[in-house]
């Protein structure tokens, strides 16, 4: 016996109705969309829990609370590296924090790209242990966090690009903008990358030493940023 075809099924093949999502087709996640709120909640608890595992790194051990110079010799590394760790998870956070503002949807694309960037931070608290404690080959700890950190700043960029390309931005960036972006996102990278040349070829106490170049070279590139920004006609870019 042939069922007859109900009207609304024939609306659907006509044209009238739209057809019915299907599972798992989704591309784009507007912020009033529970899954965009579920993947920042994500992130955000992401850095926070890697930012607290931190502490784990200072392990003064009993004897070290018998006096000032004993506590001193047993956390003074250890929370040198804790505080630089602390700085960097922070940063990105913000970093983050800015960059989802500035967003008017989500893509799997650039949520997968953030479970990169995650994956790395949350390795930071088993850098920041050996880089703190000097164990073993100050070179090996010196360069696996400079690594790290490197792959933190690269992940950073690569969310920020896929984001450009697929149009997420509320007010897409010009081509002059997103490539002083990429100077500014990419610079930590550069910085951490010939860190690790420093340590391999001279010293890894001058590759960390190195590090703070970027409190002088992150202002300069923003500023320079900010005047080819102003410079610029500032068309924005083909999604």
């Amino acid at each position: 016996m042939v069922r007859p075809r109900s009207s609304t099924a024939e609306s659907f093949e006509e044209g009238r109705l739209p057809a019915p999502p299907r599972p798992g087709t989704r591309s784009r996640f507007g912020r009033e969309d529970v899954e965009f709120s579920r993947a920042i909640g994500f992130v955000d608890a992401t850095f926070a829990i890697a930012a607290t595992l931190l502490v784990t790194t200072l392990i003064p051990g009993p004897k070290a609370w018998s006096s000032w110079s004993d506590l001193y010799d047993a956390v003074a590394g250890p929370f040198l590296a804790f505080a630089i760790s602390f700085v960097v998870i922070a940063a990105y956070w913000f970093g983050n924090h800015q960059f989802v503002a500035s967003l008017d949807a989500l893509t799997p694309r650039v949520v997968v790209a953030t479970l990169w960037l995650l994956a790395f931070v949350v390795l930071l608290p088993f850098t920041t242990d050996g880089l703190g404690r000097d164990l073993g080959s100050a070179e090996v700890t010196t360069v696996v966090y400079a690594v790290n950190v490197a792959l933190v700043s690269t992940a950073e960029w690569v969310i920020y690009r896929a984001a450009v390309q697929q149009g997420l931005f509320r007010n897409p960036p010009s081509r002059i903008e997103a490539n002083a972006s990429t100077l500014c996102q990419l610079l930590p990278s550069a910085v951490f990358l010939v860190s690790i040349a420093i340590a391999l070829l001279w010293s890894p106490s001058a590759a960390r030493w190195s590090w703070l170049s970027l409190l002088v070279l992150s202002p300069i590139a923003g500023r320079w940023a900010n005047r080819r920004i102003a410079a610029a006609d500032g068309t924005p870019l083909a999604s």
